[in-house]
């Protein structure tokens, strides 16, 4: 079986900053479709006149898109589903263009609509097959992008769109179907057969109990008509990887295109000199004292656009001593130019010298930069002796049938835990005084048993190192019990032994907290206590995670007051009920746009969402909902904005429909619907 990967992703066009094509294993480059006025490919959105980035330019476009629907049967016999393939541009944020905002993913999407609700159904397509069940309404919606970071168009290579589909041609068309336009793999809109599948399913199936087709198969519906875009690049293009001067008057140009390329250097000033190229990579140095040079493709088309030729930058040392009090990091960046140098994160050093930086640890690597531009990087060696292991540390952790800060009675088993020391240790001791016995005076983890009267029992743990270390092996211990008094011990764990009491409940403060953030109750000052069991009354406003616990988290789901009760018992006496309220500080969430495109039966709902506290958090997710059905979940991103792009839910809507959207933090907002043609 092929691999389901494209082979190879063009340079990037300086006019639009996109890459000019994709190519498949095949060797087919398939261009962004970007003619308003060519009838082979998806509808573009975009005002009168010329394509102008970023005036007058699509908010997504596409280099392949393949499409197939389906009726299934459904509670009403109407269902439908619906399979969308694609390598598309657009934009990070609210999916306006934008310069630096550029990004193309690879798209699968599964959707049903109107199906038998809480059924599993199999997806068979041309690139594999996926298993999904409807919700309770009948609906499926499975969406996998694949690239989607400003600039990182590479990743879409993996998103498993691939080989490139395309018509069926000759013997293999249908009745009444055509060869494809010149210089395209089939045309958008028109349902035909196609081929190049790599699992040889050239068909988009549904299986699933009553998935029904006419020709009377119960369990499963197929077509094998697609709708499919795809233009032929005839460009080819060039990328400047890196121009640098390495000397006064030369330039050296490293730049990137297909294979078998005439790629010349030219520019104000500069003589046209032929590049030098193995497959991809093309490189020559140039007679030149310009500033900015363009490389040109003389084979297909298509150039690099003007380049600033940058200094030729070199750190040729990065250490830090070890041995040296203070320690020191030792930097040397040799620059062919005389623009003043820094080193990123310190300070403006020298071209050529010997630089210094008194520092506790140094950096993994680091950067020179001219003018705020990074042109180099080092990783930083360390030199000197090895580093001294930190000294070993004894620390006890104590927990009693009850849980960490409680009393014990007689006779009753405590955990000793010493897993919290530090060190490269290899022995152990435990000792006990006033009458407790240890299990295993040697173990990592042992028991205490309490003796019968009440009372006090120390507890000591010393550890050795593999350095044989003893000096700081015996060492102050912070313990997590306490007595009765609520004092606590330095070496040694203090458990008190006492006749049982009453329980008394006691759940902390009320306070304030943000909807949507965990947060921990504690029961510890509770008396008596050997079981915890919190509750709260408010129905869902509150997830308690552990309910069974001493410390659970709870994390609220509205804003405003919300209750909790905490019930303890133990053999002292009846269970003891108290409550504890926690008040919901919500954030906001708030729709700048709602509006439905009837064109293309398409959903476009953006908007602004923040947390409690923006300066601390943000919610990572917005939902969007439509008395019709859920729209679907978009990203928030770091500015606080989110966009949402969806198909139709159900039946169309009408305009002033209400648009609902909210997040974890229990941010809510409506706005109403405006219907766009």
């Amino acid at each position: 079986m092929a691999e389901k990967k494209l082979a190879a992703v063009g340079p990037v066009d300086p006019g639009n900053g996109f890459p000019r094509w994709y190519e498949d294993e095949s060797g087919v480059r398939l261009a962004l479709g970007l003619d308003p006025d060519d009838p082979n490919i998806a509808a573009l959105e975009v005002g009168p006149g010329a394509i102008v980035f970023p005036t007058n330019y699509p908010g997504e476009a596409f280099y392949f898109l393949v499409e197939a629907e389906v009726p299934i049967g459904g509670t009403a016999g109407d269902g439908r589903a619906k399979l969308v393939l694609g390598l598309e541009a657009t934009f990070a944020g609210l999916g306006e263009p934008a310069p630096d905002q550029q990004i193309v993913f690879g798209r699968t999407r599964l959707r049903i609509q109107n199906g038998r609700p809480e059924t599993e159904y199999t997806f068979t397509h041309p690139y594999g097959a996926h298993t999904a069940s409807t919700d309770d309404r009948g609906k499926v919606d499975v969406t996998v992008d694949i690239g989607v970071a400003p600039g990182q168009f590479a990743d879409a290579l993996g998103a498993g769109v691939a080989p490139f589909l395309r018509w069926t041609s000759g013997a293999a068309l249908g009745a009444g179907e055509g060869e494809p336009p010149d210089g395209y793999l089939g045309i958008h809109g028109t349902p035909h057969t196609v081929t190049g599948s790599p699992e040889e399913t050239n068909f988009f199936r549904v299986e699933g109990i009553g998935a029904a087709t006419g020709s009377g198969q119960p369990e499963s519906s197929e077509t094998a008509l697609f709708s499919l875009q795809g233009k032929v690049a005839t460009e080819i293009g060039a990328q400047v990887v890196r121009a640098v001067r390495p000397a006064p008057g030369a330039a050296d140009v490293f730049a990137f295109s297909a294979p078998g390329q005439e790629l010349v250097v030219t520019g104000d000033g500069v003589p046209v000199t032929v590049m030098r190229g193995v497959g991809r990579n093309y490189a020559a140095r140039v007679s030149t004292a310009a500033d900015e040079i363009e490389v040109l493709n003389r084979t297909r088309g298509g150039g690099s656009g003007p380049t600033p030729v940058t200094d030729l930058v070199t750190v040729e040392t990065a250490t830090f001593d070890l041995d040296a009090v203070p320690s020191v990091l030792r930097v040397r960046a040799v620059s062919s130019g005389t623009a003043p140098l820094e080193l990123v994160g310190f300070g403006p050093i020298a071209n050529g010298v010997d630089e210094t930086f008194a520092v506790d640890a140094p950096p993994a690597s680091v950067q020179v930069s001219v003018a705020g531009k990074v042109l180099a990087t080092r990783e930083v060696v360390l030199d000197g002796a090895a580093s001294v292991s930190e000294s070993p540390t004894a620390v006890i952790t104590v927990t009693t049938p009850a849980g960490v800060r409680s009393h014990v009675t007689p006779g009753e088993e405590v955990t000793l835990d010493s897993s919290g020391s530090t060190g490269a240790l290899v022995n152990r001791t435990w000792t006990a005084s006033g009458g407790g016995q240890i299990a295993d005076a040697t173990a990592a983890a042992t028991t205490l048993t309490m003796p019968l009267a009440p009372g006090s029992v120390s507890v000591t743990l010393t550890v050795t190192d593999t350095a044989g270390r003893t000096a700081d092996t015996k060492t102050d211990v912070t313990l997590t019990v306490t007595d009765t008094a609520g004092r606590t011990a330095d070496t040694k764990t203090d458990v008190t032994v006492e006749a049982p009491r009453a329980p008394l409940a006691h759940p902390g403060a009320d306070r304030t907290v943000d909807v949507g953030e965990p947060v921990t109750l504690d029961a510890g000052a509770s008396l008596g206590a050997r079981t915890f069991r919190w509750t709260t009354p408010d129905g869902d406003a509150a997830d308690i995670d552990g309910p069974d616990s001493m410390q659970p988290t709870v994390t609220l789901r509205r804003g405003g007051p919300v209750s909790l009760q905490l019930t303890v018992t133990g053999p002292g006496g009846p269970d003891s009920v108290a409550d504890v309220v926690l008040t919901g500080r919500p954030g906001t969430v708030a729709i700048d746009r709602a509006e439905y495109r009837t064109d293309k039966k398409q959903w476009r709902v953006s908007g602004r969402a923040s947390g409690p506290d923006p300066a601390r958090r943000r919610p990572d997710r917005v939902t969007v909902s439509t008395p019709l059905g859920g729209l679907g979940e978009a990203v928030v991103d770091a500015a606080g904005a989110w966009s949402l792009v969806a198909g139709l839910v159900g039946s169309a809507p009408l305009a002033g429909d209400r648009v609902t959207a909210g997040s974890r933090h229990g941010g809510v907002a409506e706005a109403p619907l405006t219907v766009r043609r």
